[in-house]
């Protein structure tokens, strides 16, 4: 029985990435590494190094020989309040990332900057989009998640995505819409949201 149990303790220590995240640790801390101290919230020692977020509602990670701390922006932050939602880190293939929605293809890894964003990939190629920051002005609950579009081995994310002759463009407004005008791929941005 302890037999079974040690091969999976071990297994779990040989992982390629540890990610440490929100409701982990609510105090900050400090930790000395080589000498250096530094402090902050879900602190990371490896490698040598060591590294902390700046906020209870981010990320640390490490893998491939780096060690990397993700926050979510401050406009995230405020539109949640106490609700942040957790981000995560994607470790694939020697490439390590933070934030919502990661996706890794290619040999790399890309996340997107807020949880109403989105990731996706297509021959070759990976697309983010998030919607500008005036956007989470919105009442909370209000905020549309992003789509990805694919379309002839081209991808884009965002709001209202269009394609014409190999581009997918995408608007950062959930108001927002792109289409084809006069053989141009054009899209409208409405006025963001009045500050509260």
């Amino acid at each position: 029985m302890r037999r079974p149990l040690l091969a999976l303790f071990l297994a779990l220590l040989s992982l390629p990435f540890v990610a440490s995240g929100a409701n982990a640790q609510s105090a900050p801390q400090c930790v000395t590494v080589q000498g250096r101290t530094v402090c902050g919230y879900q602190c990371v020692v490896a490698y040598g190094e060591a590294r902390c977020t700046q906020t209870p509602e981010g990320v640390c990670t490490s893998g491939y020989g780096k060690v990397m701390c993700w926050d979510p922006p401050p406009y995230v932050r405020r539109h949640y309040g106490d609700n942040v939602p957790l981000p995560e880190c994607l470790a694939d293939d020697g490439g390590l990332d933070c934030g919502y929605g990661c996706v890794a293809a290619y040999g790399r890894v890309a996340c997107s900057l807020t949880p109403q964003g989105a990731c996706d990939f297509d021959s070759g190629r990976i697309a983010c989009g998030d919607p500008r920051p005036e956007e989470f002005r919105r009442e909370r609950g209000t905020l549309r998640k992003m789509q990805c579009m694919h379309e002839a081995d081209h991808v884009g994310c965002g709001y209202g995505c269009a394609y014409w002759h190999g581009e997918v463009k995408c608007s950062v407004s959930p108001d927002g819409s792109c289409s084809v005008i006069s053989d141009k791929l054009v899209c409208f941005e409405p006025a963001p949201p009045p500050p509260p």
